[in-house]
């Protein structure tokens, strides 16, 4: 899969910065509720979302996510 948009991607470092808990859903259908805290690219080239509770998720798996709490932050980001 390609690498996520720059402006998604931006809006998973306001999230990291912000502390926002994201519910996250992945292109398989599932989904997780977490706090982002970095992202990360690998030496393979492959770009995670590392969250508070030791979650890491493939960025390129990432559906759409969206703030749990009411936020001025951004509202539900959908990947192409």
């Amino acid at each position: 899969m390609p690498p996520l948009p720059c402006s998604i991607h931006d809006h998973l470092e306001l999230a990291c910065i912000a502390a926002a808990e994201l519910r996250i859903e992945l292109r398989d259908g599932s989904a997780i509720t977490a706090t982002p805290i970095t992202t990360e690219t690998r030496s393979n080239k492959t770009e995670w979302l590392k969250c508070k509770n030791g979650e890491e998720v493939p960025l390129d798996q990432i559906k759409a996510f969206e703030p749990t709490a009411q936020t001025s932050l951004f509202a539900r980001v959908e990947a192409p």
